[in-house]
């Protein structure tokens, strides 16, 4: 039986919507547009160590602990530690609350509409306070939701400064008296109140000729005076005092995508990025402080 030219154009119409739909608003196609064509044949993932970096490594860290991770949460981005609990972000934009045991408590909340392709790494750091989710990326503010469970209901943006409205933010603190953040344009504190950078003092962890422009930050906490800032490139936290804002210590981890931290009573939990068809990395624990 032959197709008449009507039938073969809907065809083609609907094969081209289909295709349409994989690329933008699926896992499959948001990998195949980022990870294959986006990575434009590099296939060296190859993380090095904190030793081979810019800095002098005071400790090199073995895990205390790898915790697996929900096979529902792809892509981890973002990680806040309350204690009962758990708060994990993704590249889509998602929000999981699980318990201090690591099991999801609700279902994951949608925290930005639209398709899936072009929210894909928008949200790269979270901060929780009270009951509002704060997060930081590539929004041009501060995203806030308030709520609990799978109910997260937008509020009121918190306008950045102008001047580092443009930046690609990584990860984000708030404390009492500051709001800080990293953010892939800088190896350095920005404050995303007053829209100042704050240079990190290295003293004398950094290495002779050593280049500091070289490293990137992807993730920061702060627990009891002293914030840790997450290294992705050349795999460590960097301890510093809250203050002074001077580098304590160099700790080296096992080299990953570190994707972004929460310390709480001594102790750091890392989240760690991969793509679609490797296997989900765990959780990483290490004792970063004795309390």
């Amino acid at each position: 039986m032959k197709l008449n030219e009507k039938t073969v154009t809907v065809a083609v119409i609907v094969a081209v919507l289909i295709s349409a739909y994989v690329v933008v608003n699926t896992r499959l196609g948001a990998y195949l547009i980022i990870d294959v064509i986006g990575s434009s044949g590099d296939s060296d993932l190859t993380i090095p160590s904190a030793e081979s970096g810019p800095l002098r490594v005071s400790r090199q860290l073995e895990p205390l602990a790898e915790i697996a991770m929900p096979k529902k949460i792809e892509q981890p981005s973002g990680i806040q530690h309350r204690g009962d609990r758990i708060y994990i972000s993704t590249d889509q934009a998602e929000l999981f609350i699980l318990d201090d045991k690591f099991k999801i408590i609700n279902d994951s909340a949608s925290l930005v509409g639209g398709p899936l392709l072009f929210k894909q790494g928008s949200l790269e750091g979270i901060e929780v306070v009270d009951n509002s989710v704060l997060a930081i990326g590539e929004f041009g503010s501060i995203r806030k939701w308030s709520g609990s469970g799978e109910n997260w209901q937008r509020q009121e943006d918190i306008a950045l400064p102008a001047n580092i409205q443009d930046f690609e933010f990584s990860g984000i603190s708030i404390t009492k008296d500051r709001q800080l953040a990293t953010s892939e344009e800088t190896p350095e504190l920005v404050d995303v109140k007053k829209g100042e950078i704050h240079k990190i003092n290295f003293g004398s962890f950094m290495k002779p000729g050593g280049d500091i422009s070289s490293l990137s930050i992807s993730g920061l906490a702060y627990e009891n005076g002293k914030y840790y800032v997450l290294t992705e490139n050349y795999t460590s936290i960097l301890v510093l005092d809250a203050n002074s804002l001077e580098v304590i210590e160099v700790l080296g981890i096992i080299p990953t995508q570190a994707a972004d931290l929460s310390v709480r009573n001594g102790r750091a939990y890392i989240v760690v990025d991969h793509n679609y068809v490797d296997e989900l990395p765990p959780v990483y624990v290490y004792q970063v402080d004795t309390i």
